[in-house]
């Protein structure tokens, strides 16, 4: 995937990173997706799994947002299933996941 896209490593690295940034959809199709756009991508990735309780729904949050990464994951449905899982690791790994599940463990 890196050959075929080039905004797919600096958006699984910025993924990944788990850093918050604001949010600006990227509407570009995925053949045409350049590098800035693809850490753009990453970006709004974490910031829409942190918006929401479930990993899986922040990756669906993502996907209903970006043009591209919904063209990503119709082309290759695997994918959306390892983000998912992915995502699951940046909360657990995150200062923001963390507060968040003291914050729950208080709570309850």
């Amino acid at each position: 995937l890196k050959a075929k896209y080039e905004c797919f490593e600096p958006m699984m690295r910025r993924f990944l990173n788990g850093s918050l940034a604001l949010r600006r959809p990227v509407e570009t199709k995925l053949v045409c997706v350049s590098e800035k756009e693809g850490k753009q991508l990453g970006k709004n990735g974490v910031a829409a799994v942190k918006s929401k309780k479930l990993a899986a729904a922040g990756v669906d949050q993502w996907k209903l947002q970006n043009k591209a990464i919904k063209e990503l994951f119709n082309r290759h449905p695997v994918l959306e299933t390892a983000f998912v899982e992915m995502a699951h690791e940046v909360i657990r790994t995150a200062a923001w996941g963390l507060m968040w599940r003291v914050g729950i463990g208080a709570a309850l």
